[in-house]
């Protein structure tokens, strides 16, 4: 089997505090000094899934090497606490 691979984007859901409104943070660790990330206002009128994915949107548009590399999220996965995104610079193929 082969897999698709690529940068690993992950989100974190921040709730509401008394200062802010709810927030959503995409993250990249590049490497063990450089990490990067972005921070978006909840849209409320988006799931939290499709606000997870705006943020790593987002984040991929920030990117300073994405005028080398177009890249595309190819896959998406979740657990309790966090969604995941795989970035690519080619999109999936049927199988």
């Amino acid at each position: 089997m082969e897999l698709l691979q690529g940068p690993l984007i992950v989100t974190k859901f921040f709730g509401p505090t008394n200062y802010r409104g709810s927030r959503i943070k995409a993250i990249h660790k590049r490497g063990s000094d450089e990490t990067q990330s972005i921070t978006l206002s909840w849209d409320h009128s988006l799931d939290g899934m499709e606000n997870a994915k705006a943020a790593a949107l987002a984040l991929l548009q920030s990117w300073p090497y994405r005028e080398h590399h177009q890249m595309i999220l190819v896959a998406c996965g979740f657990d309790h606490d966090h969604y995941y995104f795989i970035a690519s610079t080619a999109p999936m193929s049927p199988a």
